[in-house]
């Protein structure tokens, strides 16, 4: 931190040291010398910490303004990893993404770029503890625990990367799929925006194929958005939608119009998630966990077959299936 203090005094008082006055210059570079001194000292750093883990909600955000320089230090000498989470397919906990704040102590911040943090547990560990007191569930932080202890030291392989569709300016938000079929191609499925914009579309936008890039809730389309993280209240906050209820027998033919999607919930009380029957994958499902990709694997990495034996963990809890055609909801 004291060398990009005297880095940014540099860049502020450079133009005034521009003076035919020797002694006066010398006397800035003194003042200079003294100001990143200053400002080595009294250096300190915010952080605006996001644990990625949700997938119908905005991840966990919290801020930490005056962070222990040994924390920061750490985040500096951690690599981004290449992907995340080890391996692909897992749900939930994928890490942190860490925006830092460097104050210089001459009244100029220096913004860095966000930070990705996955791979070190230690890290990882130090950095859920500065969450503010009851902002991270028991049930989250067990979560994240089991996934360390779980994960493999390093990347596992995880084979090529499907190329990134560009997003088709002539699609505007919402973009609806069609009534009478559901298809797996993320490349062509609402014009790409599912690749293209994945951090703003969740599983709820992808479940009922509906991109509006607003991180969509059940029930705030329709002026009145879920309270509860249960079955019953994210159930009927999705029927004020315009998706109807279709029980919890596993479908084995399509519906009239539209398609199936089912409910999941991770208890108690901390988030859903939705998994959608495509009318091209004849004998099982896909989601979209939260901003990630789509993917056709439960959290083993196996087909889903019946999304109420699927491994969804940490959405354990299986609520139902329903029925949507995008033409006929609103959701926001």
């Amino acid at each position: 931190m004291g060398t990009e203090s005297r880095r940014v005094a540099t860049r502020i008082f450079f133009p005034i040291l521009q003076t035919p006055n020797t002694r006066e210059r010398d006397y800035k570079m003194k003042l200079l010398l003294l100001v990143s001194l200053l400002g080595l000292v009294f250096a300190k750093a915010s952080l605006k910490i996001t644990m990625n883990v949700f997938s119908g909600m905005q991840d966990p955000t919290w801020t930490v303004s005056d962070a222990d320089s040994a924390l920061v230090e750490m985040i500096f000498q951690t690599a981004d990893p290449e992907y995340r989470p080890w391996p692909w397919y897992k749900l939930g906990y994928s890490g942190f993404q860490v925006e830092v704040t460097e104050f210089t102590g001459i009244g100029r911040p220096v913004i860095h770029t966000s930070h990705i943090i996955y791979g070190n547990s230690k890290l990882e560990q130090l950095l859920a503890q500065t969450a503010p007191r009851g902002l991270l569930p028991q049930s989250i932080l067990s979560h994240m625990d089991q996934h360390l202890s779980a994960r493999p030291l390093t990347a596992p392989p995880r084979g090529v990367d499907a190329e990134t569709p560009k997003a088709n300016p002539a699609c505007v938000p919402p973009i609806r799929g069609p009534d009478n079929e559901t298809v797996y191609d993320v490349s062509t499925d609402c014009c790409g925006w599912f690749v293209s914009h994945a951090s703003q579309n969740n599983c709820y936008n992808y479940g009922t194929d509906v991109l509006t890039n607003t991180f969509a809730q059940p029930g705030r389309g329709t002026g009145k958005k879920w309270s509860h993280d249960t079955c019953a209240d994210i159930r009927a906050s999705a029927e004020r939608d315009g998706l109807v209820w279709a029980g919890t027998t596993l479908p084995t033919e399509e519906p009239p119009i539209g398609h199936y999607v089912s409910l999941h919930i991770w208890n108690p009380d901390v988030n859903f998630h939705w998994v959608r029957k495509d009318t091209n994958l004849p004998t099982h499902w896909s989601h979209k966990p939260g901003g990630t990709p789509v993917r056709d694997v439960d959290a083993k990495g196996k087909k889903i077959t019946d999304p109420s034996k699927a491994d969804l963990s940490p959405w354990s809890e299986f609520c139902g299936y329903m029925i949507v055609v995008p033409s006929n909801i609103t959701i926001n």
